[in-house]
């Protein structure tokens, strides 16, 4: 029998907010350790080195006592490529979310030291509870924008801020434009009146790309007592000054009102992101973005997001899909899952799980991804004959085992099911479990290896937590 495993490296730490996440550098070189006491009281950031081959830490390289962290929302790492310096990104935030803070932390990329370090100061506008922030990560200029949206404790002011996160060195970092309902407060040289903003989206993250070093842009999910939308938000990161500029926003809703293909924004599910469809997939810039509203009606639109058509519809699934097969909604935290790498005629396909609001009938779609068409769907009864999907559990998610199947987890009466599907959701085999069921919001994971098919990790607990 293995021996049993053992803890290499302990680090005392004060304890941790609700779902704001360690981050690991991308090139292995350093961890990022919030630290929160359970009253939030008292807050802590420290950077650790660690061994690039085996993530043993070797070092405290880094703390700092914080003013605390917001829900959900997680520090980042950026740059350029590996071997330049690394710029963290931290938001902070009180516990009674009177008073929030941006910390950028430059870094040796191999050692995790400290280099420098600018400090944000953003008064009364903080973060909405799970809404991370995003960066354009843009691999051929160094022009890069880190963006967070922004909300008072009690939602009555909103905000958005750009922040030059330039990767090069010898080049200052920390510039900004600040957008905001109040007009402040004066945490950027530039600050910009902006009554066109709405409220933020719950648990549904934005999204951010860039074009050369003359055009980023942000893609921000919103929601209010008037409606919802989805607004593109563009700046010129404009490197001369190093201090991006904010030039103009769209209302993708608007440009589709009164059109072939209207998108109206029923709603968002929470947790269940928008995807951005890029060279990978389609050769194409695109957004694929999941909605729905009460009453069990969802739907699926797919937006080109070139400047010049600024969110126009390609295809809607409630008028391009397949009528019999409406999408009921879907369930929290459970994404989509594109499939590019397909060939054939459906070359590039989205398997879409979705479940209506009782959780009493679910299904996972199958969408040509090119045109908006159902390609097949798992309860076909030509497909696979007297089967039913249960239900999803909160948070856990198709993901792809291997590219000729993927696995679909789901709970009957709170025990596991795992169905292995084809990429055309061909069932190919199921396993259960009447003791076991899922834990929320802990994903399967696919270890990769170099021959061979790949194991399955499937975490599993009995409902009681016993």
């Amino acid at each position: 029998a293995a021996p049993p495993a053992t803890a290499t490296f302990f680090l005392p730490t004060m304890g941790f907010e609700d779902d704001v996440d360690l981050v690991v550098d991308s090139d292995k070189e350093f961890v990022v350790i919030p630290e929160e006491k359970e009253d939030g009281s008292e807050a802590h950031l420290k950077i650790v080195d660690i061994n690039p081959t085996t993530g043993a830490p070797l070092a405290v390289t880094f703390e700092t006592d914080v003013i605390g962290f917001e829900d959900g929302v997680d520090p980042f790492v950026t740059k350029c490529a590996p071997g330049s310096e690394a710029l963290v990104v931290v938001p902070l935030e009180n516990e009674d979310g009177s008073m929030a803070q941006i910390l950028l932390l430059e870094l040796d990329e191999t050692t995790g030291a400290l280099m420098s370090s600018v400090m944000i100061d953003l008064a009364f506008l903080g973060f909405h509870p799970d809404v991370d922030g995003t960066w354009t990560n843009n691999p051929v200029t160094p022009d890069d924008l880190a963006f967070l949206a922004l909300e008072s404790e009690f939602g009555d002011e909103k905000g958005v801020i750009a922040i030059d996160v330039n990767c090069d060195g010898d080049d200052p970092y920390g510039g900004c434009v600040l957008l905001s309902t109040a007009g402040g407060p004066p945490a950027c040289a530039e600050i910009e009146f902006a009554d066109w903003l709405p409220g933020l989206t719950s648990a549904v993250d934005p999204l951010c790309y860039s074009l050369g070093a003359a055009f980023a842009r942000l893609i921000l999910p919103v929601s209010s007592a008037v409606g919802n939308d989805v607004l593109l938000i563009d700046f010129d990161p404009n490197d001369v000054v190093d201090q991006p500029l904010y030039t103009t926003y769209t209302s993708v809703k608007a440009v589709n009102a009164g059109g072939a293909l209207p998108t109206p924004f029923p709603g968002f599910e929470d947790g269940v992101d928008m995807l951005h469809l890029t060279t990978m997939c389609m050769e194409e810039n695109k957004l694929l973005v999941p909605v729905e509203g009460p009453g069990d009606v969802g739907d699926l639109y797919l937006l080109d997001l070139d400047p010049g058509l600024d969110g126009e519809a390609v295809w809607v699934y409630s008028i391009d899909g397949d009528a019999a097969v409406p999408i009921p909604g879907y369930k929290e935290g459970v994404d989509l899952l594109p499939m590019c790498d397909l060939g054939g005629e459906v070359p590039y396909r989205a398997a879409v799980p979705v479940e209506n609001e009782a959780g009493t009938d679910a299904d996972l779609l199958i969408v040509n991804l090119e045109t908006g068409a159902l390609f097949s769907h798992a309860e076909d009864p030509t497909l696979n004959p007297g089967f039913t999907l249960p239900g999803y559990e909160i948070g856990i998610e198709p993901l792809r085992w291997t590219p000729d199947f993927l696995v679909v987890p789901a709970e009957l009466n709170g025990f596991a099911r795992l169905y292995k599907f084809t990429p055309g959701a061909d069932l190919l085999s199921w396993s259960y479990s009447n003791t076991y069921g899922y834990v929320r919001s802990v994903d399967p994971i696919v270890v990769p290896v170099p021959v061979g098919i790949p194991p399955l990790f499937t975490p599993v607990a009995k409902p009681d937590g016993s």
